[in-house]
């Protein structure tokens, strides 16, 4: 839930902040007034969120500024820099969707396409009958949404998922996913 939370707080703080900024297109800001735009615009909402640590990349008329916050290890104190990783969850799905719906229309891939087709690896395997939309939609029958403990590499992925055999069919589309 405080993933989720924190995911949507960065949403929503990215949006104001574009919005904001658009109005900045047309001249390249200084240097204080963007870092206080993007101060008046996160530090409250860290607080209101209890958000422990943020990192802010602009792109303003092709000039990059980063801005991080807090902390990205509270136990160890370690503080937020433009080098520090952090989980998209479930918003990667957007990206995801945007990406392939513009490849599906530059002729790039068909949704029809079996998974294994991108990824020769899995050729031979239960992707073979599965598409890029039944792997998209949930729908290739039970696919696992977490990996095994015990998968810890690429080269043990494949393995598991050269292994893995759908529980059922894969579902009609429009029909409601079933999860392991």
């Amino acid at each position: 839930m405080r993933k989720m939370l924190a995911a949507n707080c960065g949403l929503i703080m990215t949006g104001s902040l574009l919005f904001n900024g658009s109005a900045w297109a047309a001249d390249t800001p200084e240097s204080a007034d963007l870092e206080a735009l993007v101060n008046d615009t996160i530090a409250p909402l860290m607080a209101e969120h209890r958000i422990p640590g943020m990192a802010i990349a602009l792109s303003i008329n092709g000039q990059q500024h980063y801005f991080n916050y807090g902390e990205a290890d509270q136990e160890a104190g370690t503080p937020v820099t433009e080098e520090t990783l952090f989980e998209l969850g479930s918003i990667s799905k957007i990206f995801t969707a945007a990406l392939t719906g513009y490849a599906q229309s530059s002729g790039a891939l068909s949704l029809s396409d079996p998974a294994s087709q991108y990824l020769p690896a899995l050729e031979g395997s239960a992707f073979d009958e599965i598409s890029l939309l039944e792997l998209g939609t949930y729908t290739a029958g039970e696919l696992p949404l977490q990996f095994p403990e015990a998968v810890q590499n690429e080269e043990q992925m494949i393995d598991y998922y050269r292994q893995w055999q759908p529980a059922s069919p894969p579902a009609a589309i429009g029909s409601t996913p079933t999860r392991a």
